[in-house]
């Protein structure tokens, strides 16, 4: 058992604070009452010790981290006294600027573990700051610019300065019209997709057009997109926007670059009527369907959930695709139990084949899917200790698709198993806790541009351990 009384600096006790022991294998939790005091029932062990409060949160003793933390050990039948006291506060100061004129920013609010505060001056001052690593979200107010972030490191000897640089919106317009009669659609959705991250394809639609045909999206971030079209009429089918009309494959749809601020007018979208993609995805080993799983046009995001147009396969292995507009499709095979493949039994996207969808047809395409290959490892920090919990998502080098995904926890191992399609180049995104606080990145880089590269073989087995950066004290 763990006890003690949580103080300010002042001596007066902090009450409703939780309080949680993180052990490499168990998590205990509870709170401070009316006067600061609290008691965790542990198992024995060693543990570090987080008191959360409205300033921050500060590890016994006196600590700024988990990684600093002293343990605390608990001893069967015993009681071990942990009495903290918060550090005096410091003061954090931030401001917002235009990223591309340096103008300050007046009116914003920010938004940290130590405090949400607005300002109507161009400068937030907090004075009720721990020391710490926060990660600062800025929240302009003026509906032109956009959210920002930066990060402060406050510590107890000076005010912590943050000046965060934050985009405006960019405008895009189009008119969405039937090709054949050039009639205004209503209800056809634009989609910006980031070129590097297609798999946000399906994240949500857009913005639609209305009743004549007109689309105006606004606080459009800056960077490198293609244009999708969802078309909810029921009558015209979706759509890659390309150089000379609609195209049913990414590779061939137009490249748009966006500056921050910038007006963008695209030249009208002509919409075809849509088709259908029907089959069923068997096993390339027993022959027998597939039981389950999705179809799509692109990979999806493990932890943001499935694109609003993923399809199901059901029992007898069958799926079908309607809303398709008449062009050469790709489409990714996500069979519940296999590696994710696309069209041709490939992995990247650029290589695969297609199918060609009519106008009020339904085209048939059949195909099969395998294990892949089953890539396991181990998953430690830079000293060698096992990673608590960790999720391992393996990405496509050439096309930034997601093409398998892997969890592991303690005290079940450090070990983890997924199953990828071989032959493939891919990097490794990571999202990871210990002891209470989150990590993500790429390995071998600070973003998917500069990460490791690994090569997955073809084979039925291959072991790939991975080292995650060091966590920040």
């Amino acid at each position: 058992m763990a006890a003690g009384v949580l103080t300010h600096a002042d001596g007066s006790p902090v009450a409703f604070a939780p309080v949680v022991a993180f052990s490499d294998t168990t998590t205990v939790s509870t709170f401070t009452d009316v006067q600061g005091q609290y008691t965790l029932l542990a198992y024995p062990g060693d543990y570090r010790v987080s008191f959360s409060t409205n300033y921050g949160t500060q590890w016994a003793n006196g600590r700024s981290s988990a990684w600093q933390a002293d343990l605390v050990t608990v001893v069967a039948g015993t009681t071990v006294t942990v009495d903290e006291q918060l550090v005096p506060f410091s003061s954090v100061t931030v401001s917002a600027v235009d990223s591309v004129s340096g103008a300050p920013i007046n009116e914003f609010c920010i938004q940290a573990d130590f405090g949400f505060t607005c300002t109507t001056t161009g400068t937030v001052t907090d004075t009720d700051a721990l020391p710490g690593r926060y990660l600062v979200t800025v929240y302009p107010q003026d509906d032109v610019h956009l959210n920002g972030y930066g990060t402060v490191e406050v510590t107890s000897e000076a005010t912590a300065m943050l000046t965060v640089s934050v985009d405006a919106g960019a405008t895009v317009t189009t008119t969405m019209t039937d090709r054949k009669t050039g009639a205004p659609v209503a209800n056809a959705c634009l989609q910006l997709v980031p070129v590097t991250e297609p798999w946000r394809l399906g994240m949500s639609y857009g913005t639609c057009s209305d009743a004549s045909g007109a689309v105006q999206a606004t606080r459009v971030a800056p960077g490198t997109y293609k244009a999708f079209v969802w078309a909810r009429d029921g009558v015209h089918g979706h759509q890659w926007v390309g150089p000379d009309g609609g195209v049913g494959q990414f590779k061939k749809a137009q490249t748009i670059t966006i500056s921050a601020g910038q007006a963008v007018a695209m030249p009208t979208i002509q919409l075809d009527k849509a088709g259908t993609i029907t089959g069923v995805i068997t096993d390339e080993t027993t022959g027998a369907p597939v039981t389950g799983g999705k179809v799509g046009l692109a990979s999806h995001h493990y932890g943001f959930g499935d694109s609003v147009y993923t399809v199901g396969i059901d029992s007898q292995g069958r799926y079908t695709m309607p809303n398709l507009g008449p062009y050469q499709w790709t489409v990714l095979f996500s069979a519940t139990g296999y590696a994710q493949e696309w069209m041709g039994d490939v992995a990247n996207r650029d290589l695969a084949a297609h199918v060609k969808v009519f106008a009020g047809q339904t085209t048939t395409y059949d195909t099969s899917v395998g294990l892949g290959t089953t890539v396991t490892g181990e998953v430690v920090w830079p000293d060698g200790s096992p990673v608590p919990s960790a999720r391992i998502e393996f990405v496509n080098a050439d096309t930034g698709e997601n093409m398998g995904v892997a969890d592991l926890w303690l005290p079940a191992g450090p070990t983890y198993t997924a199953q990828v399609k071989g032959r493939q180049r891919v990097k490794i995104r990571y999202s990871a806790s210990a002891y209470g606080e989150s990590y993500s990145g790429w390995i071998g880089g600070t973003s998917f541009a500069d990460a490791a590269v690994y090569a997955i073989p073809r084979t039925e087995q291959y072991t790939l351990n991975l080292t995650l950066p060091a966590p920040t004290a």
